[in-house]
């Protein structure tokens, strides 16, 4: 029985309440088996990984002197990864990113990372996309598009909680967990 897969990503901006909110859907994740991926360490990537404390995996582009205090149980560096699961992450900004062309390399290496919550190091997907972040028409913005742009490539399941309940976002959580169990 494999545990349900979860990548929280969102606004490094995020609300007081939907901080608050956050943080509990990653302990929901946590009280049900799961692990959370994410990435940072600001605004909603702090909250998930606050969360799900020493269920999470925090991916991060490099070791830098200035890093937070607080830390979960695992952080793994892109700098420090094989270099074919580098061009990986590198490629899916290549193949989705509109702008790929006009990214200078420390906005890639923070896309890279979204990629890697997403797809993982060792290439197990995350069961499902929880993202919190601003929409326009319906469309995800910032940083976090590239996340939901390798999910939606892969047919993982992507929710905003911006756009839905805590509640609701916990039920897709649930069904992602009874998928993973089946298989």
């Amino acid at each position: 029985m494999k545990p349900v897969l979860v990548a929280g990503l969102g606004s490094r901006n995020i609300e007081r309440r939907a901080y608050g909110d956050v943080v509990s859907l990653a302990g929901f994740v946590k009280s049900i088996g799961g692990w959370v991926r994410t990435c940072g360490d600001w605004g909603c990537c702090d909250a998930w990984s606050r969360g799900a404390e020493e269920r999470a995996i925090v991916y991060r582009p490099r070791r830098e002197e200035s890093e937070r205090s607080y830390r979960p149980s695992r952080v793994v560096y892109l700098e420090g990864m094989s270099e074919s699961v580098q061009y990986k992450a590198f490629d899916s900004i290549k193949k989705l990113h509109p702008a790929d062309g006009q990214l200078g390399h420390e906005a890639k290496l923070d896309l890279a990372t979204r990629y890697l919550a997403v797809m993982g190091a060792a290439s197990r997907p995350v069961d499902i996309l929880v993202v919190c972040a601003p929409e326009r028409y319906g469309v995800v913005l910032g940083d976090t598009r590239h996340a939901v742009n390798v999910a939606e490539d892969h047919g993982i399941p992507v929710v905003n909680m911006m756009s839905a309940s805590v509640e609701a976002c916990r039920e897709m959580i649930r069904q992602a967990r009874e998928r993973a169990e089946a298989k």
